[in-house]
């Protein structure tokens, strides 16, 4: 089988020189359908941020991926989205899980304990709006002219970066199971859409040979 034309349009590529490798299972939106896995969709921000695009309009900065232990680090600063991977490839690794209330106040409030958080929420982006860490008392808080707009609830290992400004995030760690290609990565192998007339995708594992050169298929089962 020779490397066709099939795949010129899906080479390795990042949104930036420090940006994660983006190959298959993922592909970007301006790539064929087949680059990538259904799920696996990846744009570039404006910034050159690497996103990886979610059901419900959920758009996640992708820090690392690791495509032999078939894992992904994200992190989001809109603690207002619907995070729901019911409808995605991914899993949480995480089982430990942070909830916060999220509070809309009239007006900004003194905040002695560091738990009233300045927080982003995307669907009230002019109103001062906090989120109130797990460990907090809320009748040791101000909350006078303050209501609950949303609970947000999500494992993950860490919220640190700027803490204490709106522009805070979350990390957040998933892994897939589907395609399985961590074995064929540990090979030094690439895993690619198998071309075939079923409706369900079926993966193949090859070697990466040289420019114009033949190379071995094994179907990865």
């Amino acid at each position: 089988m020779k490397f066709g034309g099939r795949q010129d349009g899906c080479k390795e590529s990042r949104c930036s020189a420090h940006g994660p490798v983006i190959r298959f299972p993922f592909r970007l939106k301006h790539q064929p359908n087949h680059c990538g896995y259904p799920g696996f969709e990846i744009s570039c921000s404006e910034e050159k941020w690497t996103m990886l695009e979610l059901p419900y309009s959920v758009k996640l900065s992708v820090q690392e991926i690791n495509y032999t232990s078939q894992e992904i680090w994200v992190s989001g600063r809109d603690f207002c989205k619907n995070f729901n991977l019911s409808a995605s490839p991914f899993q949480f690794m995480d089982t430990y899980g942070l909830d916060y209330m999220i509070f809309s106040c009239s007006e900004s409030k003194a905040n002695p304990y560091n738990h009233l958080i300045p927080t982003l929420c995307g669907f009230l982006p002019n109103n001062v709006v906090y989120r109130v860490s797990p460990d907090a008392n809320l009748s040791h808080l101000d909350l006078s002219s303050c209501s609950v707009i949303y609970y947000f609830s999500i494992p993950c290992r860490s919220v640190s970066h700027g803490e204490y400004n709106q522009y805070s995030e979350y990390d957040v760690f998933m892994n897939w199971s589907r395609p399985a290609c961590g074995d064929c990565e540990a090979k030094g192998k690439r895993c690619r859409l198998q071309e075939s007339n079923i409706k369900e995708p079926e993966i193949e594992c090859v070697d990466q040979p040289p420019k114009g050169t033949y190379f071995c298929a094994t179907l990865v089962t």
